[in-house]
């Protein structure tokens, strides 16, 4: 089984890149920055019950909104209070090289807009 994600088109219809982790987790691409003429890159993103995203980091700032459901959200900065629960209609800021992951400890697959 390859660990590496997979990725797909959406419905003929929208055009929309979808990639898929090996974990569940799925990332659809609302528009590239080239699209808008920006360096944001909107993404809806889903992860499945029981399921983390990793520790990582990279250079651009991430703005996560939740759109239904609850995630829980971490950072590795000082004054921040580690893992903290994200529930609908909450933001979170993780500034560019900021360590930071994501788990999903309820029953239901939370949404959420980058």
């Amino acid at each position: 089984m390859s660990t590496q994600p997979s990725t797909k088109s959406a419905d003929a219809g929208n055009h929309r890149e979808q990639r898929l982790a090996p974990d569940g987790t799925l990332v659809e691409f609302l528009a590239s920055p080239d699209a808008i003429r920006s360096g944001i890159c909107p993404l809806r993103g889903t992860i499945p019950p029981g399921v983390a995203v990793p520790l990582h980091s990279h250079p651009d700032l991430e703005l996560f909104y939740v759109l239904e459901g609850s995630v829980e959200a971490f950072q590795s900065r000082e004054g921040a209070p580690g893992w903290t629960t994200v529930g609908a209609g909450d933001a979170v800021t993780i500034p560019g090289n900021i360590k930071h992951a994501w788990r999903n400890r309820s029953p239901f697959p939370p949404r959420w807009f980058l």
